[in-house]
């Protein structure tokens, strides 16, 4: 069979049958669907690339804690200020 001739399709009486066409407006929707289901996508696979970056630190840098960093960063200036705007607020709550 050369690649001019064309096989139609017909029914048993000799009908020729049309082609199936999937209208266009129904490609566009299906397309406008999936496009509408990235963002749900993305938050529902957030934690997973959460988990993978985690899993690709080290422990130094996952417990690299900030607690007790503004002794090493702020001046003893800086600290007074601080603890003269909100000393007695931390004192009630029983910071030190």
């Amino acid at each position: 069979m050369s690649s001019n001739e064309m096989t139609a399709m017909t029914t048993s009486s000799g009908e020729a049958l049309a082609e199936n066409k999937v209208p266009i407006w129904r490609l566009r929707k299906a397309v406008a669907n999936y496009i509408a289901l990235i963002p749900y996508l993305a938050f529902a696979l957030f934690p997973f690339y959460i988990i993978f970056i985690t899993s690709l630190k080290s422990k130094q840098e996952i417990n690299n804690s900030a607690v007790g960093r503004y002794k090493r960063d702020l001046s003893e200036e800086q600290i007074d200020i601080f603890n003269s705007i909100a000393g007695e607020m931390l004192h009630s709550l029983g910071y030190e």
